[in-house]
C-alpha cells in the first residue's frame, strides 16, 4: 500500500543521532548534473536538504534498519545529519535516492517526485526482506535537453564501517551505481511532439540481448550493492509533465533535435558488448513509431558506470 506515509526515521530501538560523511566517488554524477561532453561524465555536486538512506543489514542479508539522513549543506562532500537504529548490524549500507516513503506493511520506497504514477516504485526496500525492487521503467524526462530528472533515476552506493560507527563516526564514498545514454536525435521534421524513445540492445544475429538490469537485487552483495539481478533488452525514457500506464504527455520540440538521457543500470558493474551485436533507438511522436538505422558496434564495448556514453541517432 502507498498509504500511511511517514518521512520518520525507520525501525529499531532508540537511536543514536550521529553525522555521516558521503562523499561521491569519481567519475562524479549527481543533482546539478553539467554534462562534461569531453570526459564521458555528468559531474554535480550535494545539494542542502539531499537525503541518504543508511540500510542497515543482518547476518543473514535481511534489512533491519531504514535512517534517513539530510544534508546541511552543498558539495561534493557532505555533512549529513540522522538518528542511527540499526544496532549490531552485519553491514550497514548508504543508498541514494533515499527510501523516505514508508508504507504500512513496512516497506520503504524512493517517493513519487518526477510524475511517475501506477507502475509501482522505482526502488523499494522491505523491513525483514534482503531485496530491493529496481526498474528502469518509466524514467520521465521533463525538460528538454536537459538531464535535471537524472537526480531522481541515478543511483549512488557505499558502505560504512561498522567499527567506525560504534564509535559514532559514519565516513562513507558513495559510487555510481548507474551509467547513462545521452540521445542526441534527429527528427524526420520539427515541430513534433515527442511521447518516448527507447533504445534496444540485440545481439549480432539479431535476437535480443538482455542486459539492461530492471528487477528485483539484494540490498547488500558486495562490490555489486545495489545492481539489480533481472535483465532485460530495453531502456526508455518518457517526455512530458507525467507518465501513466505508458502514456506520457509529451513535449513539443522547436527544431527537429532533441537531447534525452537515459539512466541505466547492470547486475555486472558494467555493460559489455560484442563486434557485431547492436543498438535500435526509436521514439514514439504523434502516434508514429520511426526507428534510427542499426548502430553496429565495430568492436568489443563497455559501458563503465558512473560515465555517459552519447548515442547520435537519425530517426525516419
Amino acid at each position: 500500500s502507498a498509504s500511511d506515509k511517514t518521512e520518520a526515521p525507520a525501525v529499531g530501538e532508540a537511536g543514536v543521532t550521529m553525522t555521516l560523511k558521503a562523499t561521491i566517488g569519481d567519475p562524479a554524477s549527481r543533482v546539478t548534473f553539467t554534462d562534461d561532453e569531453s570526459n564521458k561524465v555528468l559531474k554535480a555536486e550535494w545539494a542542502a536538504g539531499d537525503k541518504v538512506s543508511v540500510l542497515s543489514v543482518d547476518g543473514s542479508g535481511k534489512l533491519i534498519a531504514n535512517d534517513i539522513f539530510t544534508a546541511d549543506a552543498a558539495g561534493k562532500t557532505a555533512t549529513f545529519t540522522g538518528t542511527y537504529t540499526g544496532g549490531d548490524a552485519e553491514h550497514v549500507m548508504v543508498y541514494y535516492p533515499a527510501y523516505t516513503q514508508h508504507n504500512a506493511d513496512d516497506t520503504w520506497m524512493a517517493p513519487v517526485e518526477n510524475g511517475y504514477s501506477d507502475e509501482g516504485p522505482f526502488y523499494e526496500v522491505k523491513v525483514g526482506s534482503e531485496y530491493n525492487n529496481h526498474r528502469n521503467s518509466y524514467i520521465l524526462q521533463t525538460a528538454l535537453d536537459s538531464p535535471s530528472h537524472l537526480k531522481y533515476y541515478v543511483q549512488y552506493v557505499g558502505e560504512a564501517v561498522v567499527a567506525d560507527i560504534k564509535s559514532n563516526t559514519m565516513n562513507v564514498v558513495l559510487h555510481c551505481a548507474s551509467s547513462v545514454f545521452k540521445l542526441n536525435l534527429t527528427m524526420p521534421s520539427a515541430g513534433k511532439v515527442l511521447l518516448n524513445a527507447s533504445v534496444y540492445a540485440c545481439k549480432s544475429g539479431g535476437s535480443n540481448k538482455n542486459v539492461f538490469g530492471n528487477g528485483w537485487g539484494y540490498i547488500y552483495s558486495g562490490a555489486n550493492s545495489g545492481f539489480s539481478v533481472n535483465t532485460t533488452d530495453e531502456v526508455n525514457v518518457f517526455a512530458g509533465a507525467a507518465v501513466n500506464s505508458g502514456t506520457a504527455s509529451g513535449l513539443t520540440l522547436a527544431g527537429n533535435t532533441v537531447t534525452l538521457y537515459v539512466p541505466v543500470h547492470s547486475p555486472y558493474g558494467a555493460i559489455s558488448f560484442s563486434a557485431g551485436d547492436y543498438l535500435v533507438v526509436d521514439a514514439t511522436y504523434d502516434s508514429a513509431f520511426p526507428k534510427s538505422d542499426n548502430l553496429v558496434f565495430a568492436s568489443d564495448f563497455t559501458f563503465e558506470l558512473g560515465k555517459v556514453y552519447t548515442i547520435n541517432a537519425t530517426l525516419n
